[in-house]
């Protein structure tokens, strides 16, 4: 925080270094003004968080093991499965 100048003692003198502390008070203003529309933002999402946790890598290992294969209807039932869940996420996520 600045020292202020003493208005009482004629002789001292002004904190070169004050228009930085305004210019972080400043800048810390605008930065909680920016906090609520991006908690919104988030809100918006939050229902998709399934989405965002699913491990790409460790489903296609389930998928990838050379003693038990999965089954051609299986794959075609999760293909079948994705497909929809790509049409929904696409229809439900605002714009």
């Amino acid at each position: 925080m600045p020292i202020f100048p003493d208005p009482k003692n004629p002789n001292s003198l002004p904190n070169e270094n004050t228009w930085i502390y305004e210019a972080f008070l400043d800048l810390r203003s605008k930065i909680n003004e920016s906090l609520d529309p991006l908690q919104a933002y988030l809100e918006t999402y939050k229902k998709f968080t399934g989405e965002y946790k699913l491990d790409v890598e460790k489903y296609i290992k389930t998928l990838d093991d050379e003693e038990n294969p999965p089954e051609a209807e299986n794959l075609r039932k999760d293909v079948i499965f994705h497909r929809k869940e790509a049409e929904r996420l696409a229809n439900e996520i605002p714009e």
